[in-house]
């Protein structure tokens, strides 16, 4: 690792102890950008900072860095007396929980006096699926206004939990405003309780417009196949929004004798305020079906959208359709895609390719990871890693040396698959960095990429790089 890195970052840390509370602030912001593993021990003890603009940015620090071994301290930083400091404590309790068995921290906040610590406490319990928080957000429900009020029905209908079934039907007699409705309808929907069937049935018929698309979908949410007539007739409907709704609401129900009237819908062009069509929401519902009639139904989309010049967007949500497919009636299509003048569009058909597994992609994804634009190579170079080709090892090792680090990282990872002891310096400088990928097909920080790969290397090389970086955080 670079010797001048690893001299600023403990730099940063000596400043870490500085007399003056803003010098100590600033270095909490660069250590945040640096976003750096070992960062964690040194910001864990600043909780306990005197200085109360400290403590916070120590706490938002560690959210950003997203290491699960500042979950204690931050647990006890979010009964800190100071409301800004409890806020970012809860904040980034909220970035780094992921179990249930954490959740008391975010019931115990759920009575806070502070607007803002009780929003992020009942989007957390909610998101977390702790149903110990129902009965707090029902009373929540009834008392608040606002997007803590709009949060808590929306959380109430996640849970899942039928002890919210009564209370939100109550809700929906007394709330007034359409936007208010949406939010109680969708709850009952997302609740999955069939007793709301016929509240929700009413308000398809009699409700305003709006109200309307929202139960239809809600209709969807309840899963129940009683409704299947009802909602194959709403796909008929004369207004583009309705049938778009029923579209949806027929793909959440996956009832296969669906898929006839959904591939009508594949020839409904109409536009809906939110910049899609109807043809694409019929897709996505047949997809989400899956039966063989459903997956053919949107390969033929798919390939229609391809060969037609639709818009960049509409494209590439085809594109990703198809690499769930994988079927190789499109490998002619997508090989074609890859001269297209449109950066983004070859870059999923080449991931695409790498997921279709077929061989004959490897030479044109080879010129794309050597040639193409910067930010479309590593997508080339993660498709060829896909398809596991020897004849792209050589173009894993030079992608090692580019300025761009998307490029070594995928180059290093690509290595590491083929067990190449060449990705080791790359994957070890990385194991700290907690930063995210840039790329829809990484989603997760950078360090976890690398300690990952070195693990599934085993080789004496990856092992050796691994305790040493376990010893540096102990």
């Amino acid at each position: 690792m670079d010797t001048s890195f690893e001299t600023d970052i403990y730099m940063l840390f000596d400043r870490l102890e500085d007399t003056n509370p803003i010098v100590r602030t600033d270095t909490i912001v660069l250590l945040q950008d640096i976003a750096d593993l070992r960062a964690t021990r040194p910001l864990t003890t600043l909780l306990e900072d005197p200085d109360v603009n400290v403590r916070a940015a120590a706490a938002g620090a560690l959210g950003s860095l997203g290491d699960d071994r500042s979950i204690p301290a931050l647990i006890a930083c979010s009964a800190d007396p100071d409301k800004h400091v409890r806020r970012a404590a809860l904040l980034a309790l909220k970035l780094l929980v992921k179990s249930a068995r954490q959740t008391d921290v975010f019931l115990d906040a759920l009575g806070d006096v502070d607007r803002g610590i009780q929003l992020l406490a009942v989007q957390a319990s909610s998101a977390l699926g702790d149903r110990r928080a129902t009965m707090p957000l029902v009373e929540i429900s009834q008392q608040a206004t606002g997007a803590i009020w709009r949060n808590a029905v929306t959380g109430l209908g996640k849970l899942g939990d039928t002890r919210a079934l009564a209370p939100l039907l109550d809700l929906l007699k007394t709330v007034q405003e359409d936007a208010q409705k949406r939010n109680v309808i969708s709850a009952l929907g997302q609740l999955g309780d069939s007793r709301a069937l016929t509240t929700i049935t009413k308000d398809v018929y009699s409700g305003t417009p709006s109200i309307r698309v929202q139960s239809i979908i809600a209709l969807g949410a309840l899963r129940d196949r009683s409704t299947f007539e009802l909602l194959r007739d709403l796909a008929h409907d004369p207004v583009p929004d309705i049938r778009a709704a029923a579209a949806r609401a027929l793909g959440m129900l996956g009832d296969p004798r669906a898929v006839p009237v959904l591939r009508l819908l594949l020839g409904d062009r109409a536009l809906l305020p939110t910049y899609i069509t109807v043809d694409e929401i019929a897709a996505n519902a047949l997809h989400t079906i899956g039966t063989a009639e459903a997956n053919l139904a949107v390969e033929a989309w798919a390939l229609y959208i391809i060969h037609s010049g639709r818009e960049e967007i509409v494209t590439i949500r085809a594109l990703r359709k198809l690499q769930d497919l994988r079927s190789p009636r499109t490998l002619q299509p997508l090989l074609n895609l890859l001269q297209t003048q449109a950066a983004d569009v070859r870059a999923e058909a080449a991931l695409v390719l790498g997921h279709l597994g077929d061989m004959r992609a490897v030479a044109p994804l080879l010129d794309m990871a050597q040639n193409d634009l910067e930010r479309v190579r590593p997508d080339a170079l993660y498709a060829l890693a896909l398809l596991g080709d020897r004849r792209a090892v050589c173009t894993f090792v030079d992608a090692l040396d580019d300025p761009y680090l998307p490029i070594r990282v995928e180059g290093a990872l690509g290595l590491a698959a083929f067990m190449d002891n060449r990705a080791v310096p790359t994957l070890t400088a990385l194991l700290n960095n907690r930063k995210r990928f840039i790329s829809v097909h990484r989603p997760d920080y950078l360090g976890d990429y690398a300690r990952d790969a070195l693990h599934r290397m085993d080789t004496p090389d990856a092992r050796m790089a691994l305790q040493f970086w376990q010893h540096s955080l102990m």
